[in-house]
């Protein structure tokens, strides 16, 4: 009998042996047909094992990560997100365009701009992989995470809540939370400038998406809301943390499970969206409460939801209104996005800016200019563009931050039917590549923006690129041409100047982020308030030169986005001290 047992687990193994290398024979055959570059790796980031392998590859490598050699050969594309860390070696390695290949499938990885921009322009032929999108539905499905129709259907409800109204009121929120934590920041060496960052962008995004403004200071505790164990922060923070466990875990088993904090993080800020949702609908009802001076991200959606609802039927069943875990779906992504993205923008802005005292004067400059213009003529008329129009240098420092430490790290597709791509890079003339239907693609960011061919002296921050009128020709390690040094001195800003496919923190195309000008309207008022009057400098014990090489060489493995590897004493210093 147990001869018997033993025999059937050495022939069930051997099965699953021969399955699995005849699937990565398959594969192989598929990936050699494209004429593309490709190596093998066990499990491929996409798939679920890499929950696994990238936690343990990251603790395990992460002294090794300091010696500035980017992840192992073997063990890279086991990694979620290993691009930044490696800062386009594979590229360099195999090609512009190459294939992964693992027995459960293929992910092509694309670092050439061209091909990089039809991807993310052609959206019916290029969707979103649905596995990796899972985890943007904790909620439900979203503008973020959905496709074809379906995200037409978003976008339109979605997009009229990102007007002129909502970006004045991001600036005057900003304004007020950033004078809550100036003297909270100034007067407390042990201050954790990271939480009063992400307290701030959530506080901004409380009011400007749902109406709901804090009048405390942040240093003070809060009451938690009737009925709630957590704040919404700490809710959507352990949301974001514990986010693999919430997708791959049942809910029912996940509370018993020894992730228990995973299981109440969800249960709360589901309870969050579903107060805030019954809160946004009893005030659309109210008659008096439709005003524009109360508009909000929340009831915008919900009147453009009802108003598309009752013009005609939906696409794809029934009416073009969203259904409730849609309108969850798209209050996760705006909580995320306006909490999240903006506020790790933020704080390596924070961090850099403490590291470079040149780069600083320049903003302090511009600050103090912006200040004194305020205080003799009338700026409360301005829109949200002149607003941003008077910080050219303050964008153009923005916009490098983001080229430098990509917070949205890779762009992933999945090709519907067989494509072909067209790729300049490496080559002297155009290349067309076929893609077979159903392969993963991930536009390799970091990779584009540490291109030599795209941006000259990469590992260098400078802002000026993004004041002359061909970033891709300006080299911060050579002295401006007599152009460019004139582009400088007018300093206007403008993204529009550099190629297309070469700067994807925003994404290009149709599906480029809704949100943009939110995220630039925020930075720029939080630092025209904190440096109205401080300036930023490193405290603790480590040198300028080791923070910058952990910043650098490290990442924080958020499962969303890129975050800072560790927190950094960042201090508020008054520009009067000495």
């Amino acid at each position: 009998m147990m001869l018997f047992s033993l025999s059937s687990v050495v022939a069930v193994l051997t099965a699953n042996i021969a399955y699995t290398l005849l699937r990565l024979i398959i594969n192989i055959r598929k990936a050699r047909r494209t004429g593309l570059p490709y190596t093998l790796t066990p499990i491929h980031e996409l798939e679920h094992w890499a929950y696994v392998t990238d936690p343990i590859l990251r603790w395990y490598y992460q002294k090794y990560l300091l010696l500035g050699k980017g992840w192992p050969h073997w063990a890279r594309f086991m990694i979620k997100d290993w691009h930044y860390e490696d800062r386009g070696r594979a590229h360099r390695e195999y090609g512009p365009l190459f294939i992964a290949v693992s027995p459960k499938g293929m992910i092509c990885y694309v670092a050439d701009s061209h091909a990089a921009l039809q991807i993310v322009t052609k959206r019916r032929a290029f969707v979103k992989p649905p596995d990796k999108m899972k985890m943007l539905e904790p909620f439900g499905p979203n503008i973020g995470s959905s496709d074809g129709d379906l995200w037409k259907i978003h976008s339109r409800v979605a997009s009229p809540s990102f007007n002129e109204y909502t970006q004045k009121l991001v600036w005057t929120e900003t304004h007020r939370h950033a004078s809550f934590l100036i003297p909270l920041w100034s007067s407390n060496r042990e201050f954790e400038f990271e939480k009063g960052v992400y307290n701030l962008t959530m506080d901004v995004m409380g009011t400007a998406g749902f109406g709901k403004q804090a009048g405390r200071s942040h240093g003070e505790e809060q009451l938690l809301p009737k009925g709630h164990k957590l704040s919404l922060l700490g809710a959507l923070r352990e949301v974001v943390m514990y986010l693999p466990h919430i997708l791959l875990v049942p809910k029912a088993l996940l509370r018993y499970s020894p992730w228990e904090n995973a299981y109440r993080a969800h249960v709360e800020l589901d309870q969050y969206m579903d107060e805030l949702l019954i809160q946004g609908m009893k005030e659309l009802g109210n008659e008096l409460e439709r005003t524009k001076s109360k508009e909000n991200l929340l009831k915008a959606i919900l009147r453009s939801s009802q108003e598309n609802g009752s013009k005609e039927s939906r696409i794809v069943g029934g009416g073009v209104s969203l259904t409730n875990e849609e309108i969850k779906g798209n209050l996760f992504i705006f909580l995320l996005a306006g909490y999240d993205t903006t506020a790790n923008t933020i704080i390596y802005s924070c961090i850099i800016l403490a590291l470079y005292p040149e780069i600083q004067s320049k903003i302090l400059d511009e600050v103090r200019q912006f200040h004194e213009t305020e205080r003799v003529s009338d700026t409360s008329e301005r829109t949200s563009s002149e607003y941003l129009a008077t910080f050219p240098y303050l964008l153009a420092f923005m916009y490098e931050i983001m080229r430098v430490f990509p917070i949205i790290i890779p762009v992933a597709r999945q090709t519907v039917s067989a494509q072909e791509l067209t790729t300049q890079l490496g080559v002297p003339e155009s290349k067309i590549v076929a893609l077979p239907g159903g392969m993963d693609v991930v536009v390799n960011n970091t990779a584009i923006h540490f291109s030599k061919s795209y941006w000259p002296s990469p590992d260098t921050i400078d802002p000026r690129r993004w004041l002359v009128r061909d970033p891709q020709a300006f080299d911060p390690s050579q002295p401006p041409t007599k152009e460019q040094e004139t582009d400088i001195q007018k300093c206007v800003f403008s993204a529009q100047n550099s190629a297309k496919g070469t700067f994807m923190t925003f994404s290009e195309g149709p599906r480029a982020c809704l949100g943009r000008n939110f995220a630039k309207v925020e930075f720029v008022a939080f630092f025209s308030r904190i440096l109205q009057s401080h300036r930023l400098e490193l405290g603790g014990s480590l040198s300028p030169r080791e923070v910058e090489r952990n910043l650098r060489l490290l990442s924080g493995g958020s499962p969303v986005t890129l975050t800072p590897p560790h927190s950094v004493d960042i201090r508020l210093v008054s520009q009067n001290a000495r």
